[in-house]
């Protein structure tokens, strides 16, 4: 709503009206461009920057976590796992984890050094304590950098992280 004054009152009054309702009066100057025409004008242009703005904020991440992730992939592929058959040494004491599924639970095991929930894996048959330089056989590699490896003393079968052999 546009807010024009009154020439013979001094009233404020609509900008669309045809007289003032306190005087009566008919020659009413209307306004030719509003405050708020320009004040939603403003305010349309500084969301619009905002939005510019954020987008390239947006796209600035995208794009420099991509270089990082490139140059990741990269020092990740150079660290290729033995071939299936092959013959390979496990280079770390670990745990072998007897099935897949039970993988992360036995690294974060390993990582929290949980001697408790190590004794309890080993004891229920889910995972092997495993010494370096253990000679293994390559049996299967998967993308998520898992090997599974049969222990070359004996016919046992484990699943163990693939950078732990060489």
């Amino acid at each position: 709503m546009v807010v024009v004054i009154c020439s013979k009152c001094g009233e404020k009054i609509n900008n669309d009206v045809e007289s003032c309702p306190f005087c009566g009066n008919t020659k009413i100057q209307k306004a030719e461009s509003s405050t708020n025409e320009v004040n939603e004008g403003c305010v349309f242009i500084i969301c619009a920057s905002f939005i510019l703005v954020g987008l390239l904020i947006l796209i600035n991440i995208v794009f420099s976590s991509d270089a990082d992730s490139t140059q990741q992939t990269t020092v990740d592929s150079s660290l290729r796992p033995p071939a299936i058959g092959s013959q390979a040494i496990i280079d770390v004491t670990c745990l072998g984890s007897q099935n897949s599924s039970d993988f992360n639970t036995i690294l974060d095991i390993m990582k929290r050094n949980d001697r408790g929930a190590v004794s309890n894996y080993i004891a229920q048959g889910r995972a092997v304590y495993i010494h370096p330089g253990t000679a293994v056989v390559v049996l299967d590699n998967t993308l998520l950098g898992r090997s599974k490896v049969r222990l070359s003393e004996s016919s046992i079968e484990v699943w163990v992280h693939s950078t732990w052999l060489k």
